[in-house]
């Protein structure tokens, strides 16, 4: 079986460009970053997807968001999670093999980005 991962900066999830996506590339994995979405219609985005597992920081207001949407033959594991980033440890049951995988939104604003460093060190 061919793996097929997407890491995008969507820059709003809502986009139909994401159900082409997924659609043409017939994708395992999806990593979402600024997705600009949150509660009830993040619900209905990822709904809408298909995938069977996902896992999702979300949006404040209109800013951030990130989202990791996924099919078996995987499992993921959280290492970490923060409002600006999303360590995972991601394993191929079906290759019996697994790997690391960090996606980052650093903040517009500098205070919220203040501290990124040393917590991306810290996980």
């Amino acid at each position: 079986m061919d793996t097929k991962f997407l890491v995008w900066n969507c820059q709003g999830c809502a986009h139909r460009y994401l159900r082409e996506y997924m659609r043409e590339f017939s994708l395992n994995m999806i990593a979402l970053l600024e997705t600009r979405v949150s509660g009830l219609k993040a619900d209905w985005v990822v709904r809408k997807t298909r995938f069977e597992y996902s896992h999702r920081i979300e949006a404040r207001g209109y800013s951030g968001g990130i989202w990791l949407l996924w099919n078996e033959p995987f499992v993921v594991d959280i290492v970490s999670n923060n409002i600006q980033f999303l360590h995972v440890e991601i394993k191929d049951m079906g290759l019996l093999d697994s790997f690391f995988l960090m996606m980052v939104y650093g903040s517009p604003r500098q205070h919220f980005r203040r501290g990124l460093r040393e917590q991306l060190g810290d996980s």
